[in-house]
C-alpha cells in the first residue's frame, strides 16, 4: 500500500505490521508553504502506529523522528 502526504495527512490511525519512507523530493512544496521541513513532517506520519519502521540510510529525513520503538528500525541504502 502506497500512500501520498496528502493521504496521511487525514490518517489519524492506522495500524501497519510495517511501514517506508524511502525519500523526500521538493515534487509537492506548492502544498506545503515551499518549506521541505513541513513536507517530511507530513510524510514522518506514515511511521504512526507501525511495528517495524523502514529508512533510507542514504537520505537521512526519511529516519523516523519522533517514535521510541527504535528497536524495530529497518534500514536500507
Amino acid at each position: 500500500l502506497e500512500l501520498s502526504s496528502f493521504q496521511l495527512e487525514l490518517t489519524y490511525n492506522l495500524p501497519l505490521q510495517a511501514a517506508a519512507f524511502l525519500n523526500l523530493n521538493n515534487n509537492h512544496l506548492d502544498r506545503y508553504e515551499n518549506s521541505m521541513e513541513l513536507y517530511c513532517q507530513a510524510k514522518q506520519r506514515i511511521y504512526h502506529n507501525a511495528q517495524f519502521m523502514i529508512w533510507n540510510r542514504d537520505d537521512q529525513v526519511t529516519f523516523p523522528r519522533h517514535f521510541n520503538a527504535h528497536e524495530n528500525l529497518i534500514s536500507f541504502g
